[in-house]
């Protein structure tokens, strides 16, 4: 997650309204093909985003979690430069993490971005070598 904080932070700074999520959840009847105990991986939310989810075996809380989903990111699609998905945008001293699943409900909670973050130190030194032509 540490370059998507990174990211984050040099996008908001160059003026671009900017958001940030971390989904952590998993369920029965979505998992990475051979691998049923693998719990949240990357992309593991895109069934719940376009609610493409098996219907067979989805939880209450899985289908609620999906329309809350569904309605952050119509949100952001509707207003991508005020309101965007409805939590506050990435600033210069924090990220406004949202996260999906980090509570057991249906709706995104702002979380501490040092719990992801902390993890990956290693870009720090790597990231100011990086340039694009947006940056």
């Amino acid at each position: 997650m540490q370059p998507a904080r990174l990211l984050s932070h040099a996008s908001a700074e160059s003026g671009m309204p900017t958001w940030r999520y971390y989904y952590n959840d998993s369920f029965p009847n979505i998992f990475m093909e051979g691998y049923p105990d693998l719990g949240s991986y990357h992309t593991s939310d895109l069934s719940l985003i376009w609610g493409i989810y098996p219907t067979e075996g989805a939880t209450e809380r899985e289908v609620e979690l999906s329309k809350s989903i569904q309605a952050a990111w119509a949100g952001f699609v509707k207003d991508p430069w005020g309101a965007g998905p409805g939590w506050e945008k990435v600033n210069g001293t924090h990220t406004n993490l949202a996260c999906w699943g980090c509570d057991s409900g249906t709706q995104a909670t702002i979380i501490d971005d040092g719990v992801v973050d902390a993890r990956c130190p290693y870009y720090e030194g790597i990231y100011p070598t990086v340039t694009t032509p947006y940056f």
